[in-house]
């Protein structure tokens, strides 16, 4: 089958991109760094021609696929080493000693993991409330606005995508204490849906805008008010998106560290107690906790997309049914 045939060339594309690319950057980084010697002209050579012959012996579709592997492999092979050392059953996560799953039963019955994960998931619920709530409103009011009101006021709910998260925070910060707001759970929760707005904005205005506005006015038209247009054409419409953009931001803010540390005050967070656990190093107790949140994670994200692929069907008419009767 081609896509048997496809696979090993994949693979060895990968490879060469992965020796060559490898064997050139820290051949140069040296060399820059500790100045040109014999072995480091010999890595760059062999470097280069590792590159040379994978992109000269394979095509670009088996190159594109190599690249493809390695993407993924960057992106999950830790999620991978997290998962596999939370069954390791000695006290030094880096070295192997067997299996034990001893440490799932630690850590669920340590009060401090216990707490600053439930700190953590209370404050995304209600950060990803707020964030949905707050862009669903705006993205009606992008989507009915003129050209003039329309651009200024979006630049606005999206300029948080590109200020630096630590000036939003110590801005957050310096307006908590300007009028003496106490710091805790609630300014935390405020402080992620600011930035989780903004996210969650790009995802409800495409939804809304991408399904345009004529069912909202065939409403209009046979007598339904505005609000009745809203929670029996417009919400529905918006489910899908807003499922998402609620699982986005919730995921944001429960691994929000700046914003935390700025606005949480003196509460326990899961981000926060990781940062303090590194100074002492990491426990397999915190691999166990952290495999266990990935697990239900991925849960929560199958069953959000399962239930988002159920009502964008329903919500989108099919061709059949949406051509009219000849």
């Amino acid at each position: 089958m081609p896509s048997e045939r496809k696979a090993p060339r994949s693979l060895a594309a990968a490879a060469g991109l992965l020796v060559g690319s490898v064997s050139v950057v820290s051949s140069v980084l040296g060399a820059l760094t500790g100045g040109v010697s014999g072995s480091r002209a010999v890595l760059f050579v062999v470097g280069a021609a590792v590159l040379a012959l994978t992109f000269r012996l394979l095509s670009v579709p088996h190159i594109l696929g190599g690249f493809a592997l390695l993407t993924y492999g960057f992106l999950f092979v830790p999620i991978v080493v997290v998962l596999g050392y939370a069954f390791n059953a000695g006290q030094i996560i880096t070295v192997w000693a067997g299996f034990s799953t001893k440490w799932f039963s630690q850590a669920l019955n340590n009060p401090q993991i216990v707490e600053a994960i439930g700190n953590s998931a209370a404050i995304a619920v209600g950060s990803a409330l707020l964030s949905v709530s707050f862009a669903c409103a705006a993205a009606l009011v992008i989507g009915r606005a003129k050209y003039a009101v329309r651009l200024p006021y979006e630049g606005v709910l999206l300029l948080t995508l590109v200020v630096p998260e630590v000036v939003l925070a110590i801005g957050l910060l310096l307006f908590y204490m300007r009028f003496g707001v106490p710091f805790g759970p609630l300014t935390a929760m405020v402080g992620h849906a600011v930035f989780g707005t903004s996210v969650a904005l790009l995802i409800v205005r495409a939804r809304y805008t991408g399904t345009g506005l004529d069912l909202e006015h065939a409403s209009a038209d046979l007598g339904a008010g505005p609000w009745a247009t809203l929670w029996q054409v417009t919400l529905p419409r918006l489910t899908p998106a807003l499922l998402g953009a609620f699982l986005l931001t919730f995921v944001l803010s429960f691994d929000n560290v700046v914003t935390s540390q700025f606005t949480a005050g003196g509460t326990p967070t899961w981000p926060l107690y990781l940062l303090s656990a590194l100074k002492f190093g990491v426990s397999p107790e915190v691999n166990a906790a952290s495999a266990l949140l990935l697990v239900a994670i991925l849960g929560v994200a199958a069953l959000t997309a399962l239930v988002i692929r159920r009502l964008s069907r329903v919500s989108t008419p099919s061709a059949s049914t949406a051509a009219p009767n000849e």
